[in-house]
């Protein structure tokens, strides 16, 4: 990440960078909202054949992360981030990655597809109502650390409680105080 211009710009300016963990709180099936907790992903998930569809920045990282959760990934299409899919493309992908490694006795339908939280409504719009229900999403949440909490929260506070001693000398308080 130090290759990056904003962050070597943040760290000569003494900014403190603070590092989130993502850590996949929960799979959602797309077509009901039908919620599995982390306990029982993988027992869900494993009934059927799982493949994985992403377009985000590090796809690398997904599939090991439902790997890690106990869910087999048979196939993952990684595509690019922010990735603009196509009703064709789509259609194309889920044809072609089923066809590959269908097991011999299994049906289309016993087909699972995770996808990120971010890939979801890109892909709800152009599902047909019939494979939605094939569709699990992987729902995330980003975790900082408590000390890190604490001292973004202090920084928050500073410019209002600097606002509001300024403003506290100033007849109509309601008024903006210009900090130039």
């Amino acid at each position: 990440y130090k290759s990056l211009p904003v962050v070597n710009h943040a760290l000569d300016q003494g900014v403190p960078l603070q590092w989130v963990t993502i850590q996949p709180v929960r799979l959602c099936r797309r077509s009901d909202g039908s919620v599995y907790p982390l306990e029982s992903m993988a027992q869900h998930a494993c009934q059927h054949p799982v493949r994985a569809i992403s377009g985000i920045a590090r796809p690398q990282q997904f599939e090991p992360q439902l790997g890690q959760l106990g869910i087999l990934v048979l196939q993952h299409v990684a595509l690019p981030d922010h990735h603009t899919y196509t009703a064709q493309e789509l259609h194309h992908i889920l044809a072609e990655h089923v066809e590959n490694t269908m097991e011999p006795d299994a049906t289309e339908a016993e087909v699972v597809w995770v996808t990120t939280d971010k890939d979801a409504p890109k892909l709800k719009q152009l599902l047909p109502p019939e494979q939605q229900a094939q569709f699990y999403v992987l729902q995330i949440e980003a975790q900082l650390p408590a000390e890190h909490v604490a001292y973004m929260l202090q920084m928050c506070s500073l410019p209002l409680m600097a606002q509001e001693t300024i403003g506290s000398g100033s007849s109509d308080s309601s008024a903006p105080v210009s900090q130039t």
